[in-house]
């Protein structure tokens, strides 16, 4: 690199069955996305949330376009 700057890629595992795939159509990318669920029982500390990681099904024109997007490669 240039200029003394630097690149960071973070790659977190991800797990999908084949039942998964068998549901896709043509066209179609399964991806996985964090939300934020609240907890049924909120903990003593104050957190009310946690992160999940939910599978959906987005078009491939969806998926090219967000990987072109640098504010989703953070």
């Amino acid at each position: 690199m240039s200029g003394g700057s630097s690149s960071q890629v973070n790659i977190r595992d991800v797990s999908f069955r084949a039942t998964d795939f068998a549901k896709l159509k043509p066209g179609q990318v399964l991806i996985q996305e964090g939300e934020s669920v609240p907890l049924k029982t909120p903990e003593a500390n104050g957190v009310g949330s946690e992160s999940v990681f939910v599978d959906k099904v987005i078009p491939r024109e969806n998926f090219d376009r967000e990987g072109q997007n640098w504010a989703n490669c953070e």
